[in-house]
């Protein structure tokens, strides 16, 4: 969403970033401090667009809504907004270049017009909002499992209930409305304490660490100092760039920008350089390390990377495609030896063969929202073909994976999203318990154990 801040000040708004741009006496605009966006106003249409670099645009609609994004490809994804009613204005439909969508409902009572009542894709998968008095109370995913949040008398989040209705944490606040404590599932031993001034803020965290945080008046964080007290520093330039990081031992980082916001030199904490040095297009072109070796980049006219030439002059190849479904996603690799694997797509830009240089073959086959189905390898010289196809539930969380011959792994989930079991071929199955903080991690090979514990886990698993 564009808006008109000042009479010479315009801000483009996307969620909970901001971008703005001033006005010059010739009509044009001006991006802010560190900005390389360029806000551009049609003079024969009155529409503004916003051209990034690398080939992007953002397009805005009469009313200044966003309308559609295109990549240098010309491949875009396009918005369109409720016409009428009580939700007049609102986002209804975002569409991507392969028709793929989601469709924004909701709901049209008036108590509860303008909020937001589902969000389905195009393959029917959707999650469902519910709300008291206008605060959100209710998420509900593709399964039917719901999370569930409760509010405290000042209309702010208070307990968090996950999809089994287990208490995930509980919020309070201080006298000016900022976050003071976090208690997790109820366990007044896994308690977090938290001060903000906007300047220092402190965390404390169950063990009684404390850890700092200081920002400069710009919002910019600029020191944190860990609960054994060591501190690490930050520093910015006036056009908001990191220029120097300078760890708890005292070595320091240094970053140098050209005027066009690249990053042009970093020198260590042992005064090793690299550099790296940009064409007119802002493409990286070489980058030079401390040693004086170079690597150097070339780009096509669409911005993609194109060739990389290492110090040893040993050259890396990539060819794309230039239309249909898989225009600008990679056809040819040649590598340094001129090994070549080649890649061909399905109408939706997902990879659908792929042919390696030994002359073995992969056919994957993917649904329309990116779901591996199968996948079946050709080998020169074998007579075999080696298949794998694979199930998923409607959170797209892989179910099951087998073999030709019908021989896999299969998963099975609790409500809130965390892997209870997996069997593999043998039979062989682990079990899982989690906490409701605690979320799925990586997991060893079911020959390795019989049981992990929720006290394992929650001993072992970082917050």
């Amino acid at each position: 969403m564009l808006e008109q801040a000042k009479n010479n000040t315009t801000t483009a708004t996307f969620g909970r970033k901001a971008f703005a741009f001033t006005r010059q006496a010739d009509g044009s605009y001006t991006p802010a401090a560190g900005g390389t966006a360029q806000l551009v106003k049609d003079s024969g249409s009155g529409l503004y667009r916003i051209d990034e670099r690398f080939g992007q645009t953002l397009n805005f609609d009469a009313m200044k809504r966003l309308a559609s994004f295109t990549d240098a490809d010309g491949k875009a994804l396009t918005l369109t907004y409720e016409t009428s009613g009580l939700n007049l204005g609102r986002l209804k439909n975002v569409s991507d270049c392969y028709n793929r969508t989601l469709t924004f409902d909701y709901y049209a009572d008036t108590a509860r017009a303008g909020l937001l009542a589902s969000v389905t894709d195009s393959s029917g998968r959707s999650v469902g909002y519910d709300y008291t008095a206008g605060q959100l109370t209710a998420v509900t995913d593709p399964e039917t499992h719901t999370r569930t949040f409760e509010y405290d008398s000042a209309g702010r989040l208070w307990k968090t209930y996950d999809e089994q209705d287990r208490l995930v944490a509980e919020t309070l606040y201080d006298a000016n409305g900022a976050v003071s404590t976090q208690i997790a599932e109820g366990d007044a031993a896994q308690t977090w304490q938290y001060a903000f001034t906007g300047v220092l803020n402190t965390e404390t965290n169950p063990l009684g660490e404390v850890t700092a945080y200081r920002y400069d008046r710009f919002g910019r964080l600029v020191a944190e100092t860990d609960g054994e007290g060591a501190t690490s520093t930050r520093a910015y330039d006036g056009q908001n760039h990191l220029v120097a990081v300078t760890d708890a031992l005292n070595y320091t980082t240094t970053f140098q920008y050209d005027g066009r916001h690249n990053l042009r030199f970093v020198t260590g904490a042992r005064n090793a350089v690299t550099e790296h040095r940009y064409d007119a297009q802002d493409h990286m072109r070489y980058t030079i390390d401390a040693l004086n070796k170079q690597t150097e980049y070339r780009y096509d006219s669409e911005h993609h990377l194109t060739k990389t030439i290492d110090p040893l002059f040993r050259e890396t190849t990539i060819e794309y495609y230039t239309a249909g479904a898989a225009d600008g996603l990679p056809w040819k690799l040649i590598a340094p030896n001129a090994d070549t694997t080649i890649t061909a797509y399905d109408a939706y830009g997902h990879p659908d063969t792929i042919t390696r240089p030994d002359g073995s073959m992969v056919d994957v086959t993917y649904n329309a929202r990116g779901d591996l189905l199968d996948s079946v390898t050709t080998t020169s010289g074998d007579s075999n073909t080696h298949a794998v196809s694979f199930t998923y539930d409607a959170n797209r969380r892989l179910l099951t994976s087998a073999d030709a011959l019908g021989f896999g792994t299969t998963s099975t989930f609790d409500p809130a999203g965390n892997l209870e079991a997996i069997e593999d071929r043998a039979g062989n199955i682990v079990s899982f318990t989690f906490s409701a903080g605690v979320a799925s991690r990586p997991l060893p090979h079911p020959a390795a154990l019989s049981r992990v514990s929720a006290t394992t886990l929650l001993a072992e698993t970082p917050r």
